[in-house]
């Protein structure tokens, strides 16, 4: 009925086929790169068509077929009747790519009947940023020239969208080569992005970060990274309050060690916000176990035997010897439960020995403690610090280097000693070798290394050991932590 010749109708059949090629460059960003004197940047680089929907009408107009596209080009068909009438269509953009992309221009083609016909377009502004992973919708409308006097007539019209991710496969990644001039090693810098002939992007801020090697900075007094004097290759940090603190799980810990094979042995800053036992009353009474007033009080052992490095038949403790026959609560809830919490940077955790040996209380010779904490060992993702570390930790090591000269000048101690936590009782992973199977070594809140029945309520603070091959920056204080970034 559209069609009455009695009501003077111009009919403009008008077959739109809109191509879209954006001029689409990168948008200005920071980020930081570790080059030095160039480097390169591999992006995804992927804009496309993902949908094309009708959208308003107006007067007689109408939709001849479902738009149809493909990721460069959208074939839509409308017929125009009379003055007054449009017909839009909604063009939604996606940036699949792995860079934000800047939306420079739509070119607007002419119709073979252009005077019959105009074609606009809405929802965009130039220079607008379309950030990776989103999208954008942008209104094409085709409309009955006002203006047009003619006759009946068809118009076909093309509109460009160019991108420059012009290449003959449209999702092959694009590797592009940054070149700068710095005369520091950090620092903001202006550089040149190309695509090895071309100039893709003349202002990228690039910030220079050169990774940090926390073993450039060795010291043998004061705070700081200490070569460690009791295992050769390994360093450790000393003293009041060392530059190690490091951001892990969006939480501030502390390096404790980096260790002679490479791997960084790291300690949480705070005890978890709840206390637990070691081991409870009763969760285990067999074997080792059984001993004692073990069954009655709580097990003393880290882990099974069975789970220790060498699967030892039995674990002897001075005077007392048998098959461990599980693990310890402590260590089943930290690899469990808590592990599974940890929500940023798991990935860097690597399985390591835990040294689990007894200590004999009182000792004074750290050497022998060492080598009877590494007796036997537990191979892991989280433990906890053993007695020689937090020993370890003093820099005042002729006042405070032994179980028996840190308890007797403990006042002293735990002013050279960044482990120290006032007012909180906080457990170690080191039963006591010298005492009944349900004694565990803990810091007191006042620095004393004591003995803690397993079964009672104490602070934990998880350790675990980070890979190798981490690059860190920041400068490792409290306001500017280290910080994984490879």
């Amino acid at each position: 009925m559209h069609r009455d010749s009695k009501k003077r109708k111009i009919i403009i059949f008008s077959l739109i086929g809109i191509l879209f090629l954006m001029a689409v460059g990168y948008s200005a960003f920071n980020t930081k790169l570790s080059i030095t004197g160039n480097s390169q940047i591999t992006s995804n680089w992927d804009v496309e068509i993902i949908n094309v929907q009708e959208g308003e009408k107006t007067g007689l107009a109408e939709s001849v077929k479902i738009p149809t596209w493909t990721k460069t080009e959208a074939s839509m068909e409308a017929n125009l009747y009379q003055k007054g009438d449009s017909m839009s269509y909604i063009v939604t953009i996606e940036n699949k790519g792995s860079f934000d992309a800047k939306l420079d221009n739509i070119n607007l083609g002419k119709g073979t009947n252009e005077e019959a016909v105009n074609i606009t377009f809405s929802g965009y502004t130039k220079g607008q940023t379309l950030f990776k992973g989103t999208t954008t919708d942008i209104t094409v409308t085709i409309s009955y020239n006002p203006n047009y006097e003619g006759g009946e007539t068809s118009s076909e019209v093309n509109t460009d969208f160019e991108s420059s991710q012009a290449n003959n496969d449209p999702d092959a990644p694009k590797t592009y080569l940054v070149t700068y001039d710095c005369v520091t090693n950090s620092g903001n810098v202006v550089a040149k992005v190309t695509d090895g002939t071309n100039t893709v992007s003349s202002s990228y801020n690039v910030t220079i970060v050169k990774p940090v090697d926390i073993t450039d900075n060795v010291v043998t007094s004061g705070d700081g990274l200490y070569k460690d004097e009791y295992e050769n290759g390994r360093y450790v940090y000393k003293g009041t309050a060392p530059d190690n603190y490091i951001m892990f799980n969006n939480e501030l810990w502390r390096i404790i060690s980096k260790e002679a094979d490479g791997t960084y042995k790291i300690l949480r800053n705070e005890t978890l916000p709840e206390k637990m036992a070691f081991d409870s009353k009763g969760a285990r009474t067999t074997g080792y176990c059984s001993q004692g007033n073990a069954p009655f009080a709580g097990c003393n052992a880290w882990s099974s035997t069975a789970n220790m490095v060498g699967s030892p038949s039995e674990f002897t403790n001075v005077n007392y010897s048998g098959s461990v026959d599980a693990d310890s609560e402590m260590l089943t809830y930290l690899n469990g439960e808590y592990l599974d919490s940890i929500t940023v940077n798991k990935d860097k955790i690597v399985n390591h020995d835990f040294s689990i040996g007894g200590v004999t209380y009182g000792n004074n010779d750290l050497q022998s403690q060492i080598t009877s904490e590494n007796s036997y060992k537990w191979n892991g993702n989280i433990g906890l610090i053993s007695v020689s570390d937090y020993l370890r930790a003093n820099s005042d090591m002729e006042t405070c280097g032994t179980h028996s000269t840190n308890n007797a000048a403990n006042t002293t101690c735990r002013h050279t000693n960044w482990m120290y936590i006032g007012g909180t009782n906080w457990w170690t992973l080191s039963p006591g070798a010298d005492s009944a199977p349900y004694e565990v070594c803990h810091i007191r809140s006042g620095g004393i290394l004591d003995y803690g029945y397993v079964g009672g309520s104490g602070g934990v603070r998880p350790a675990v050991f980070l890979s190798s091959s981490l690059s860190f920056s920041g400068s490792g204080s409290q306001s500017d932590p280290y910080r994984i970034i490879g």
